[in-house]
């Protein structure tokens, strides 16, 4: 399936953070976010748990996105493509100085960063 951003619009109003369709609009970016990652198109690599029977990519709770995702330099390029074009259809951003990444593994640690954002 084709990707491509549909028409944009002008906000004229904004959610505020204590009305009750906040948490419902947050959802359904939730949800629209999970399935940009599993996307097939984008080739990410989940963490296979036990011998090959599940694969989970990514969890939500509240407000915090986790990816479990297999540690290699390709792969985890391919997720921050992933949000970051998400992003780009949202007009939101990732603060990636927030971000945390936990390395598991008896393998060293990658030293990956995430790259410079662009707007195309």
């Amino acid at each position: 399936m084709a990707r491509s951003m549909g028409k944009s619009f002008n906000m004229l109003h904004s959610v505020s953070h204590g009305c009750p369709l906040a948490s419902y609009l947050y959802i359904i970016a939730a949800e629209a976010l999970h399935y940009q990652i599993v996307d097939r198109s984008w080739q990410i690599q989940g963490l296979t748990l036990l011998d090959d029977v599940a694969m989970v990519l990514d969890t939500t709770y509240v407000d915090d996105k986790t990816a479990y995702v297999k540690g290699d330099e390709n792969n985890l390029g391919r997720l921050e493509n992933a949000i970051n074009e998400f992003c780009r259809g949202l007009d939101a951003k990732i603060n990636w100085n927030k971000s945390v990444g936990i390395w598991i593994s008896n393998k060293p640690v990658l030293n990956w960063a995430p790259g410079p954002i662009s707007d195309g």
